[in-house]
């Protein structure tokens, strides 16, 4: 009797309407550069 297999396939999709990213996406704006969330935030606000 032959093994058989499963594959399973999740997929993920989030979205995001606005000037301001979603907050974990500024997050790690912010990790990379401190401050950058700030001047994203400061220019969405500016739209």
């Amino acid at each position: 009797m032959p093994d058989e297999r499963q594959e399973e396939v999740m997929i993920s999709l989030e979205m995001h309407y606005g000037p301001i990213p979603h907050p974990s996406i500024l997050g790690r704006y912010e990790e990379l550069n401190p401050g950058a969330a700030k001047l994203i935030i400061e220019n969405g606000v500016a739209e």
